[in-house]
């Protein structure tokens, strides 16, 4: 397999710092470029309920994410081809989206390792990503305990 463009969603914690690492490593030797990719997934409240204070406005989650990438662009950037991109959608969907559109090789992602019911009422996102990307995915399991639902 040839590997000139890895993505790399990240969430902002430290199960994506594995996923990071490992698509860097695997960019070094080839010469490839690593994109990092933050989706801002809607705020969405169920109809009738109030929150006790007012959600982010999305120019402000997007600030706060595009803050991130500077600090991962500082951290990894310097001997690295790595970009780092913000947009906003759901996340499966627009990483496959993203991949398709970049001509990415490989997604490099970390599972969260949720099951039973969290997973059945949330979905999994590496899951479906999994199925729906057109490239090969290579998805590292979370070594951090979830808790259990």
């Amino acid at each position: 397999m040839k590997l000139e463009h890895l993505l790399v969603p990240v969430d902002f914690s430290e199960n994506s710092t594995p996923a990071i690492e490992a698509a860097l490593a695997l960019a070094k030797p080839a010469g490839a470029r690593v994109t990092l990719l933050h989706v801002l997934e809607p705020i969405i409240i169920p109809y009738g309920e109030s929150l006790p204070i007012e959600p982010p406005s999305d120019v402000v989650r997007r600030e706060g994410a595009e803050g991130e990438m500077e600090r991962l662009r500082g951290r990894y950037g310097l001997e690295s081809k790595l970009d780092t991109l913000v947009l906003s959608g759901s996340a499966w969907d627009t990483i496959c989206e993203t991949a398709d559109h970049k001509h990415v090789d490989l997604i490099v992602l970390t599972s969260h390792g949720h099951t039973g019911l969290r997973r059945l009422l949330l979905g999994s996102t590496a899951e479906r990503i999994v199925r729906h990307a057109r490239c090969p995915v290579l998805v590292l399991k979370s070594f951090k305990e979830s808790p259990a639902v």
